[in-house]
């Protein structure tokens, strides 16, 4: 459960945890309907077959967000941390 620490307001019931190389790699690809999903990556990710515009909450490693993008169309790369 992702939970507003300010406001006590729930704003994802349902994460799925994408914790193996596949899992990471298929994403949210090919899905009909929009899941939330935590992945750790350090540097970007892409929308590339997804059919559906995603809301990215980057955190640091204590949780505290640090980043946030709405409505990342399909078919974009976002990057928040180039190499």
């Amino acid at each position: 459960m992702l939970i507003n620490k300010n406001t006590k307001i729930s704003l994802v019931i349902d994460i799925v945890f994408a914790k193996n190389f596949k899992e990471k790699s298929l994403g949210l690809i090919f899905l009909k309907k929009p899941k939330a999903l935590f992945l750790k990556t350090h540097f970007g990710l892409h929308t590339f077959f997804v059919n559906f515009p995603l809301d990215i909450i980057i955190l640091d490693k204590n949780s505290k967000v640090v980043k946030l993008k709405g409505n990342l169309v399909p078919n974009k790369i976002f990057l928040w941390n180039p190499i």
